[in-house]
């Protein structure tokens, strides 16, 4: 026998800027980084908006990522176009805070293929390759 479908109530603001602060520190971008298991992170904050007093599934705040992310990258790529932005994007609260994590996720992508070059010039030096 199945369950009927219960309608979950929409996240709140307060909900939605504890998510994506949760999201945004460094711990759980680190994991991010290094796991292909994405709902192993997701239990993670979970976990963490439960002891908040905020019970979402996994699941729940995976759909609320994806959607707040392409909100944003929505709005990202107006303002890079020139064009001109509605009243809701303009008043979009979570704009700013998801800024703020991606320009770290870029700056963090920067250094990691930095330093994958480093190593590779260094492991080449060490091998003794001619490179010229």
């Amino acid at each position: 026998m199945q369950h009927p479908k219960v309608k979950m109530s929409n996240f709140s603001h307060g909900e939605t800027k504890l998510l994506i602060k949760l999201w945004g520190s460094n711990f759980v971008q680190n994991k991010l980084i290094l796991t292909n298991e994405t709902m192993s992170v997701m239990r993670i904050l979970s976990r963490n908006l439960a002891f908040c007093g905020y019970f979402r599934t996994p699941k729940q705040i995976d759909l609320h990522l994806k959607n707040l992310k392409y909100l944003y990258n929505r709005i990202k790529q107006t303002k890079l176009m020139g064009e001109e932005l509605t009243k809701e994007d303009l008043d979009w609260p979570y704009y700013k805070l998801i800024d703020e994590i991606a320009i770290k996720q870029r700056l963090r992508r920067m250094k990691k293929s930095k330093l994958g070059k480093m190593k590779v010039k260094n492991e080449i030096v060490n091998e003794g390759i001619d490179i010229t």
